[in-house]
């Protein structure tokens, strides 16, 4: 099943227990950034977020901030998130 072709609509990105490997995935192709999630527990985890699309690259802020997780970023185009 195709989830990108509902995930955006109105200019927002909507996920909805979406795994956070997939969420992440849709969020560089939108920031043209690069995001690595170091565990596949985490990777795994159901997120539900809904951003305007203008607004994508606060998205693994938020995350990070609603979430366990450590978000270090490396270069501007290279992020980690790890377990905290």
């Amino acid at each position: 099943s195709d989830h990108s072709s509902l995930a955006w609509r109105d200019g927002r990105l909507a996920f909805v227990n979406r795994a956070l490997g997939d969420v992440v995935e849709e969020l560089d192709r939108w920031t043209g950034g690069h995001t690595l999630v170091l565990d596949k527990r985490l990777a795994a985890q159901p997120v539900t977020l809904t951003i305007g699309i203008e607004d994508a690259h606060d998205a693994l802020p938020r995350l990070a901030s609603i979430l366990p997780v450590r978000m270090t970023r490396l270069t501007s185009a290279l992020t980690v998130l790890q377990n905290k």
